[in-house]
Order: C-alpha cells, then sequence, then structure tokens
C-alpha cells in the first residue's frame, strides 16, 4: 500500500537515503501518525537489511532513521492548528450524521478538551451526571492503562449537552450488552464493536480524519480538538486559570505561553495612548505666570 508504490520500480541499489526521508516526509505532511510512519520505515529497513546480506547493496540506507523521526515527531507536537467555533461545529454535526457510533467521543474531546488517550481511559464510574463533571484518573495508550500526562487526577466540568450525550450512550450501551451477550456492560465509555477499548490509530485514521474529510474541513490532528476547546475559549474571554485547570496543564504559565496568541487584546485602549502620551511630552504646554494663575483661580 505504501513502499510499492513509492519505490517497487526503481532498483533497490539506486534508492537513498534523501528518497526514504523525502518518502517518509510526504507520508507524515499527509496525516500519517509518526508512529506508522516508523512501522513502515522498520519494514523497508528489514527489506534492506536483507539486501545487504545478499550482496546487493553496500549500505542500508533506511538505517538510523529514529532520529529524523524523532524530531520530525518533536516539530509537529509543537504546531497547533486548531478549529475555530464554527469549524468545530461542522466538524461535530459531521460526526453526529455519518459516525453516530463516534459521535460522544467526538463531542468529549471537544467540549472537555481532554487528550485522546484520557477519553479512551474513561470508566462510566469516572462521570458524575449529577455533579455534572468528569473524573480524569487515567490514559488508555495501546490497549493499557497508564496514569495521566502529569500523573495527577482533575475534574474538568461537562456541558449539558455533554452529559445528556453520555447518559444516551450509557442506555445504548446497556441495549447492546443485552443484544450482544456481553454479560455486563463495558466498563470504558468509548468501546469498539466487541465491547473492547478503541485503539487509538484507528480512531485517528479510520474515524477522525475521515469525518475531516467528510466535512470538507482542513485536517488537523485528533489533539487539535484539546488545542479547540482551549483556543476558544480563550477567545471569548474566559478565565485563563480556569481553562488551565480543566486542561490539566502543571501552570498557568503552560497555558499562556502555550496560547498567547488567542489571548484576547484586552489593552489596547491603553496603548493607543502612548501616542497621546508622546505628543505631550513633545508639545509641552507653556507654564503660566503667577499672575495668570492668580487670575484664572
Amino acid at each position: 500500500k505504501h513502499l510499492e508504490p513509492a519505490f517497487g520500480k526503481k532498483p533497490i541499489n539506486e534508492i537513498s537515503r534523501p528518497d526514504i526521508k523525502s518518502f517518509i516526509f510526504k507520508k507524515i505532511k499527509a496525516g500519517m501518525s509518526i508512529s506508522r510512519a516508523k512501522r513502515i520505515k522498520a519494514t523497508l529497513s528489514g527489506i534492506f537489511s536483507h539486501a545487504v546480506e545478499d550482496g546487493l547493496i553496500l549500505a542500508n540506507p533506511a538505517a538510523r532513521l529514529d532520529k529524523f523521526l524523532n524530531a520530525k515527531d518533536q516539530s509537529l507536537s509543537n504546531e497547533i492548528s486548531p478549529y475555530s467555533a464554527k469549524e468545530l461545529e461542522i466538524y461535530l454535526e459531521t460526526g453526529r450524521s455519518h459516525f453516530a457510533e463516534h459521535f460522544p467521543m467526538f463531542l468529549t474531546l471537544a467540549r472537555t478538551g481532554l487528550r485522546l488517550g484520557e477519553a479512551l481511559g474513561l470508566q462510566w464510574g469516572d462521570i458524575d451526571f449529577r455533579g455534572e463533571f468528569i473524573e480524569i484518573r487515567r490514559a488508555g495508550v495501546n490497549g493499557r492503562l497508564t496514569t495521566t500526562k502529569t500523573g495527577k487526577t482533575r475534574r474538568v466540568d461537562a456541558t449539558p449537552l455533554l452529559l445528556a450525550t453520555l447518559k444516551s450512550l450509557n442506555q445504548r450501551r446497556k441495549e447492546q450488552t443485552l443484544k450482544n451477550g456481553w454479560g455486563e456492560v463495558p466498563e470504558w465509555v468509548f468501546v469498539n464493536q466487541d465491547g473492547k477499548p478503541l485503539d487509538p490509530g484507528n480512531v485517528r485514521g479510520r474515524v477522525h480524519y475521515k469525518a475531516c474529510e467528510k466535512a470538507k474541513l482542513r485536517r488537523v490532528r485528533i489533539h487539535d480538538l484539546r488545542h479547540s476547546y482551549a483556543t476558544i475559549r480563550i477567545s471569548a474571554g474566559h478565565n485563563i486559570a480556569d481553562v488551565s485547570r480543566q486542561l490539566g496543564h502543571a501552570s498557568i504559565k503552560i497555558t499562556v505561553d502555550t496560547y498567547y496568541h488567542w489571548l484576547p487584546s484586552q489593552h489596547t485602549g491603553e496603548i493607543s495612548e502612548l501616542d497621546e502620551i508622546g505628543k505631550a511630552r513633545n508639545n509641552p504646554q507653556p507654564s503660566r505666570s503667577k499672575k495668570e494663575q492668580g487670575a484664572t483661580d
């Protein structure tokens, strides 16, 4: 699917290291995750290793590219490409209409700012419908549980629409349990057709990116839904300390540094006054004599 179209017609001894880097870069730019690009690179490297053993080439051009991929991973992770409020609503409406089974997860990410792993690690006991909040206790990564990124639990507020959607999902899970003979309702909030935790790679590639395409929106990472939550709130003038708390940042400084460009300008009027202050200093009013001051008084 990936290697043969790019390299299948080229003699193996003519495939260079720059060719491989260019191939990987194009795949990542098109939306492929770094982890998947690494797996494809590993397959390609294995082919070249056999060619070296057979004496067809002198060295493996795909070897030792992890440093390049890790640097690319760090570069991409620092990029922020959030949806605007309007774009996000288009994305959610597309999810509701065409990806109904996954819409509750889309809405959870968009309305809470959770990381994907935190959403996949949610259990029904983490949701307090009466208190209107969700407790973030763990993260699901590649089928295993880990702590949150900071190692701490936190509470995030849930909107009325999100709570209603999750209640409806809980009822549907009970119906699915009876229909599929699962025995008991899966403890995980978001599951696949077998009642097992969702695979993050499948969520990104088979659901999220297809939703972006179906909505005719620019293709962003699923992590940018978290950034969308933050930038929409900050741009609206919401309390940045509360936004920081909900995101689970270790300090408000991280939030400010990350989303500085989305902070509303609250001091435009004060900045404009600098021009007037400068004029006053450049053109000082003539001082009045004591006699003039007395007459005026």
